[in-house]
């Protein structure tokens, strides 16, 4: 669905192309669409049409325009999903509602999954400040990006139980990792015995 709106400037017109996002309109496909819609919307102070845009990006950007190829051979391609995804999750942290925490989760982890170091660790840290089950998934990825601080996240999620059962060989492989890609405090770390 596409609304044009002609807006009389003086003597030139201008054609503002608005395309509307969320459940019952057309959703960008990724890239500068989402982008300048985001614009578009914050300028016009409708905030929740530019939230769904950033939305739109931010999983839009994952699915169409960041395949393994581009990720590996062109990684600035990704980076408006990437701004996207951080940019969704502040958004959805600002309305402090019911849920709000889970969603930027779920938006820091597609935006780590897009290669943004900075959405790991912000994802990590939100989820296990809220005990989110999402919490190992985005630790252990960032682990396998060798994030060494990931690898000892992970290790404390599967030692502490934080959103899973705990887990003490996991735990104990994890703060090895950690250890050897530098996190000197993972090394000392003793697994609780199990009783």
């Amino acid at each position: 669905m596409l609304r044009v709106s002609v807006v009389a400037l003086g003597l030139s017109v201008a054609v503002v192309l608005g395309v509307g996002c969320g459940p019952t309109l057309d959703p960008c496909k990724g890239g500068e669409e989402c982008t300048t819609r985001v614009n578009y919307y914050r300028e016009h102070n409708e905030s929740v049409k530019a939230e769904a845009a950033l939305a739109d990006a931010c999983r839009t950007t994952l699915k169409n325009d960041c395949d393994e190829y581009t990720m590996s051979k062109r990684p600035g391609d990704c980076k408006p999903g990437r701004e996207a995804c951080r940019g969704a999750a502040t958004d959805a942290l600002k309305k402090a509602d019911k849920g709000s925490e889970e969603r930027a989760v779920d938006f820091l982890r597609l935006g780590c999954d897009l290669g943004d170091l900075t959405a790991c660790t912000d994802g990590m840290a939100l989820a296990i400040k809220v005990k989110s089950p999402r919490a190992q998934s985005i630790a252990d990825h960032a682990c396998e990006l060798n994030m060494p601080k990931a690898c000892l996240a992970l290790a404390l999620i599967y030692r502490d139980g934080i959103g899973r059962e705990k887990w003490d060989d996991g735990a104990e492989a994890a703060f090895r990792r950690a250890c050897k890609l530098g996190a000197i405090e993972a090394c000392p770390q003793k697994i609780p015995s199990k009783e």
